[in-house]
């Protein structure tokens, strides 16, 4: 596919990017990463000492050199956060922060998963970034399965658990910040975790739901992999 201008252009600044990063003595490289399903341009920033992780900053073809630097020195300011990646073969650790997430369907055939309608449930683990309050987390791959040597169904279970404590549901009103209202027929599945979608997991929750509200039944509309709305 032929480039744009404006993309052409800009693949010439992330060179002129790295050669700048160079002179400030930071090695990097240009890579493109799959996230959901969506084809990513970033800049890895290659740390001293070939460590585990490293920090990827993502960018646009509308972004200029200027704002992108900047970011990339925001996240160096951070003092290079690292994840103890030891954690990820600590079963115990990997049992208390084990969560589900959801996305499309995708041809990785070593991550752990399972299908539900056109997606697909896995499992990724928590782990805090030291020097940041911010979080980072780990797909569950069939190769760290066996350096755990835990079962999988030992390793769902642990992460529906973790999961479902963390599902709220309130009706569309509240989400507006109106008085509430029992004839609201709209309501809204939320999760601390930000995961919501992953409720469909569980329909224990809406079985609930119904019978909370003295319906048969109720639909399910998936707004997001944030969020769910019921009607």
């Amino acid at each position: 596919v032929q480039r744009t201008r404006a993309e052409r252009i800009f693949m010439l600044n992330i060179e002129k990017l790295k050669e700048i990063l160079k002179e400030e003595g930071i090695e990097s490289e240009q890579i493109t990463i799959t996230k959901n399903n969506v084809l990513c341009q970033a800049i890895r920033i290659i740390l001293p000492g070939d460590p585990s992780v490293s920090p990827v900053v993502y960018y646009n073809s509308e972004e200029t050199l200027e704002s992108f630097l900047f970011k990339i020195r925001a996240v160096l300011d951070l003092g290079n956060p690292q994840i103890d990646v030891k954690k990820l073969t600590d079963l115990d650790y990997v049992k208390e922060h084990l969560i589900l997430g959801l996305q499309r369907k995708s041809t990785n055939t070593n991550l752990v998963k399972k299908e539900i309608l056109n997606l697909e449930v896995y499992m990724k683990i928590t782990l805090e970034l030291k020097n940041t309050d911010e979080i980072g987390t780990c797909k569950l791959n069939c190769n760290l399965q066996e350096q755990l040597n835990v079962s999988e169904k030992e390793l769902w279970e642990a992460a529906f658990a973790n999961t479902v404590s963390h599902y709220s549901l309130k009706n569309m009103y509240q989400m507006c910040g109106i008085d509430d209202n029992d004839d609201c027929m709209m309501y809204v599945v939320t999760s601390s975790l930000q995961n919501a979608a992953t409720a469909l997991c569980f329909p224990e929750l809406f079985k609930k739901f119904c019978n909370e509200k003295g319906e048969d039944g109720c639909y399910i509309l998936p707004s997001s992999i944030e969020e769910l709305i019921l009607l």
